[in-house]
């Protein structure tokens, strides 16, 4: 855990709503110097404080949908977990692999085409690991209600409301037709969302007025939602946990209470609707085991008359995160 003063914290933010903001627009929103805003920005990378500047993809537009699923494994043969994890974090449709210590010892989250695409990884996975799988939950995405990789929302109060609509973009989502330029433009932002344009045409074989373009009709067609940061939390002071609902019911009047809700609390990070045994899937952080018994208490309270059952899940490790997984450029 590393302290931040209120200056760093404000970088963060900035940086988690638009990543690919110049020192310069930068500095001005901070009001410091750019050398200043530099000096603080790669001492937050070698604290590993921002592990990556990433884009922010709506995997749905690439025809892709987001699927969960929770493995309870044997502890016995540690070369063969292992080798399980290692398999997992290398695999091409694979955008995040967690370790709890609770009731489950892993989650997968992976992203598929369809049903039965998802159908084949699983069952290869299942094949080559079956010795050591002892149970597995699987759960389907239905709807995001938001996402977010980093808790911006816990610090933007340090941001006046002018400055912040400097940094924000309300977009028109467009009709476009990406092809396979744009998908190497989606695979070197995934690696550095700040690199230059200039760098980026390099990469690309394209003019910087080219890739400048194409950026533009990628963000406002909607496969970029923004470009963001992973942080990491741990390093931020954070707990993370997985907490899944499950429903009596959801009417309209209830979502919509239960997204504005989410939207706007400081610290649920992801918040999704899923098909499966639970019909909420939340990531939740927070500074104390009292912040998260707080963030609980608050959504059993607001929504205790469709609250059927609950569970929550302590993040022990984060072996793999990213925003862009590998089958996404192939």
């Amino acid at each position: 855990m590393i302290k931040l003063d209120k200056k760093d914290k404000k970088i963060l933010t900035v940086l988690a709503n638009n990543s690919r903001l110049q020192i310069s627009e930068i500095s001005k929103v901070i009001e410091l110097s750019r050398d200043n805003v530099t000096y603080r920005i790669k001492r937050l990378e070698k604290l590993e404080a921002i592990q990556n500047y990433v884009p922010m993809i709506n995997f749905t537009k690439l025809g892709y949908r987001i699927y969960h699923i929770l493995f309870i494994v044997d502890e016995k043969d540690e070369n063969k977990k292992k080798e399980f994890i290692k398999h997992l974090k290398s695999h091409k449709n694979t955008l995040e692999l967690l370790e709890y210590s609770d009731r489950w010892d892993f989650e997968w989250k992976l992203i598929a085409r369809s049903l039965n695409d998802f159908d084949q990884q699983v069952t290869k996975v299942m094949e080559i690991f079956s010795d050591i799988i002892l149970e597995k939950q699987t759960l389907a995405n239905i709807n995001n209600y938001v996402s977010r990789m980093f808790p911006y929302k816990a610090y933007d109060k340090l941001i006046l409301d002018k400055k912040r609509k400097k940094i924000e973009k309300v977009k028109e989502v467009i009709k476009y037709k990406y092809d396979e330029k744009d998908l190497k433009i989606i695979k070197v932002l995934s690696n550095n969302s700040r690199v230059s344009t200039y760098q980026l045409a390099e990469k690309v074989k394209l003019s910087a007025d080219a890739i400048r373009l194409r950026i533009k009709k990628i963000e406002d067609c909607g496969i970029i939602k923004k470009f963001t940061i992973i942080p990491n939390l741990e390093v931020l002071g954070f707990n993370s946990y997985t907490f899944t609902v499950q429903l009596s019911t959801l009417d309209t009047k209830n979502e919509k209470k239960l997204e504005t809700f989410i939207k706007d609390h400081p610290y649920i990070l992801k918040a999704e609707k899923v098909l499966g045994t639970w019909d909420l899937w939340f990531n939740i952080i927070s500074s104390s085991p009292k912040e998260f018994h707080k963030t609980i208490k608050q959504i059993k309270s607001e929504f205790s008359n469709i609250v059927k059952k609950y569970d929550a899940y302590l993040l022990y490790k984060r072996h793999y995160v990213t925003a862009v997984p590998k089958i996404i450029c192939k």
